[in-house]
């Protein structure tokens, strides 16, 4: 048996989790080790308060009471979220179809487009017009508009995420 078998199984059994949760927490704790090598008892010290070191930083838990916040043990012992539905969930373009023409679909933020590998510019449900865009005929929508997010098709914690604003003429991100 390896030592990430080993690790995972102690997680398993700490945490009380299903197997999967267990085996993804115990990617992301070992890479916490990984990635701060030197903090070693720091690392230890958050994962027994049940947080990973990106959680515990990015939520600044040092100045904060960190006990009424869902811990990372906490988020991964409840995975796979929504059983063998989890992936239309967490695919939120995939989430927005499957509420288009629903009573959901007042709930979705809209969807214009979509930027593909090629880096053509692609109509979604919420766009009148459907197949590839020009730049032009994209600035001229955020002209109408006002303002568009832009996000990454992956990412979370706001990574990735821009904010297009059209004012008296000029475009600022």
């Amino acid at each position: 048996m390896t030592l990430r078998r080993i690790y995972t199984n102690y997680l398993k059994i700490r945490w009380k989790m299903k197997r999967d949760g267990a085996r993804l927490l115990s990617e992301e704790f070992l890479q916490d080790y990984k990635n701060h090598i030197g903090s070693f008892f720091s690392v230890m010290k958050i994962h027994n308060k049940g947080f990973s070191w990106e959680d515990w930083n990015i939520n600044d838990f040092g100045r904060k009471k960190y006990d009424k916040y869902l811990k990372t043990t906490e988020y991964y012992a409840m995975h796979p979220l929504n059983g063998q539905y989890s992936h239309w969930i967490d695919d939120k373009l995939i989430l927005k179809y499957l509420c288009v023409g629903t009573s959901l679909d007042k709930y979705m933020p809209k969807y214009y487009f979509q930027i593909d590998s090629f880096g053509n510019v692609l109509g979604l449900s919420d766009y009148q017009e459907k197949g590839k865009l020009s730049i032009d005929e994209l600035i001229t929508f955020l002209e109408n508009t006002g303002e568009l997010a832009f996000k990454r098709v992956a990412g979370s914690l706001g990574e990735g995420f821009y904010k297009g604003v059209y004012v008296g003429g000029d475009i600022h991100a």
